[in-house]
């Protein structure tokens, strides 16, 4: 954890005092290493705070969001772009956040709360919809290669194409798969 504004060694005197102030305003408290068992179990009850219940299913959907580009494409140079495509719109999303926040709102910054939760299910909505493309297309390339319409071609082994271009690339639809396709990386 960050050095406690009463210890920075970088801050003069009368910024301390403001840090300390700033800190008093929101009502956070400051470090203590002490552990509370109360405030544990407080943070872990959901009948007490069910709102924080809602943040490990948006820290799961972001890791979905920011690993697939690379597990469900092909092409080193496709690869590289997608995924940084998508640590662009998380970073373009941390620059917006801040504008969300209306004046007079504090402590509880509704329209943050609304804003979180609009953007978690439109998350679940969009990884619904690309698993069953996903799906979908795997079921498509399965039938072309049992009619035998597609061949799996030796040169294709270590050649640098995109799963558009790979018809024998299957999409990772599922844990089990996810784990062979990191096993097999």
């Amino acid at each position: 954890l960050p050095t406690p504004p009463m210890l920075a060694r970088f801050l003069t005197d009368n910024e301390r005092v403001l840090a300390v102030h700033r800190i008093r305003a929101n009502k956070i408290g400051i470090l203590n290493r002490n552990l509370k068992w109360h405030q544990i179990k407080e943070a872990l009850n959901p009948f007490r705070d069910p709102q924080i219940y809602l943040f490990p299913s948006f820290a799961t959907a972001l890791f979905i969001c920011l690993s697939l580009p690379g597990v469900n494409s092909s092409g080193y140079m496709k690869r590289i772009t997608l995924s940084s495509y998508a640590f662009l719109g998380y970073a373009l999303g941390n620059i917006n956040a801040p504008f969300m926040v209306k004046v007079g709102e504090t402590p509880a910054y509704r329209s943050v709360f609304f804003a979180d939760i609009i953007c978690i299910i439109l998350q679940g909505i969009f990884l619904i919809l690309l698993r069953i493309y996903y799906v979908r297309e795997n079921r498509r390339r399965d039938q072309l290669l049992a009619e035998g319409q597609v061949q799996n071609a030796p040169e294709d082994e270590f050649a640098d194409k995109t799963d558009l271009e790979l018809l024998r690339f299957r999409y990772v639809v599922s844990r089990t798969q996810l784990s062979i396709v990191s096993i097999a990386n």
